[in-house]
C-alpha cells in the first residue's frame, strides 16, 4: 500500500458534507467515551482516550475499534479523509485518532 492520503479533523458545524467525511464523534466506534468535566479536563481526557484507543488497537482484529480504524486507513491510501467531529479547531481525540492512521498500527500492513 502507498503512502496515505491528507488527514484532517474538522467541526461538525463548520463542514458542508463531502465524500471523505467519516463521523468520529458519540456513539461512532471511534466516539470517545470520556466526557470533558466529567472525566477530567480537554487534555486529560485526550489522554485517557489514547490509552483507551492503544488498548482496542492491542487487541487486534475483531473488535469494532480496531475494525473501523483499519477500514479508515485503507480510505486513507485512497482518498482524502476528513474525521468530524464537535471539537474542532481545539485539541480533540481525533487529533489521536489521526495520529494512529498517519503512523501506523500494529499488525497492519
Amino acid at each position: 500500500m502507498g503512502q496515505h492520503r491528507r488527514i484532517t479533523v474538522v467541526h461538525q458545524r463548520a463542514i458542508t458534507a463531502q465524500p471523505g467525511d467519516h463521523y468520529i464523534g458519540r456513539p461512532s466506534p471511534l466516539g470517545n467515551p470520556f466526557v470533558i468535566g466529567r472525566d477530567g479536563t480537554r487534555a486529560e481526557v485526550i489522554a485517557r482516550y489514547r490509552t483507551w484507543l492503544q488498548t482496542h488497537v492491542a487487541a487486534g482484529p475483531g473488535n469494532r475499534v480496531y475494525d473501523e480504524l483499519q477500514r479508515l486507513r485503507a480510505r486513507a491510501h485512497q482518498h482524502p479523509l476528513r474525521l468530524v467531529c464537535w471539537c474542532a479547531p481545539l485539541p480533540c481525540h481525533g487529533d489521536v485518532i489521526a495520529e494512529v492512521l498517519r503512523d501506523g498500527m500494529p499488525g497492519s500492513k
